[in-house]
């Protein structure tokens, strides 16, 4: 359960410096400095970050899951 949390925050966390990246990128053009001011930093956030969530959570818990096994005590 742990390595699926972690997971699952990681990739939300990597979202949301992607989001603020794009959001810098926006400044810059309103600044001038580029010629584009729209990235979508901001549009559907909710989906993708429930879905980097929950293809992390997934992901963790299945690799998780594979090296407990692999790393088991058979006594």
């Amino acid at each position: 359960m742990g390595k699926a949390l972690g997971e699952g925050t990681e990739e939300m966390a990597e979202e949301l410096v992607t989001d603020l990246t794009k959001n810098l990128g926006e400044l810059a053009g309103k600044l001038g400095y580029f010629s584009q001011t729209d990235y979508g930093a901001w549009d559907n956030m909710g989906e993708r970050y429930g879905m980097s969530f929950l293809g992390g959570s997934l992901g963790g818990a299945l690799f998780g899951g594979i090296d407990a096994w692999n790393n088991r005590n058979n006594t």
